[in-house]
């Protein structure tokens, strides 16, 4: 069994907001989900490429290390799911 197609097949069966959110905290721990919270902050900067990483790093006390893996791991995603989140940050 993989552990992380169960963890996606668990968030795909919440029927609710509710649900989901209450399904987070029983598995991840208050720190994941800070660093889940500012992996969607990094993204969000990035991808409206209003700041340079070093003022994204500066700006939400971050280091330069964690702005570079976020722009490492937007060069790896398909265009499509990129165009996505484009949108939803707009």
């Amino acid at each position: 069994m993989d552990g992380f197609s169960e963890f996606i097949k668990l968030i795909k069966a919440q029927k609710n907001t509710k649900e989901l959110e209450l399904l987070l905290h029983l598995l991840l721990t208050p720190e994941e989900m800070e660093a889940i919270a500012k992996r969607v902050i990094i993204i969000e900067a990035l991808l409206k490429k209003e700041k340079s990483q070093r003022e994204i790093a500066k700006d939400f006390s971050l280091s330069i290390a964690k702005i570079t893996r976020g722009s490492n791991a937007l060069k790896r995603i398909e265009s499509k799911l990129k165009q996505k989140l484009i949108r939803h940050f707009e």
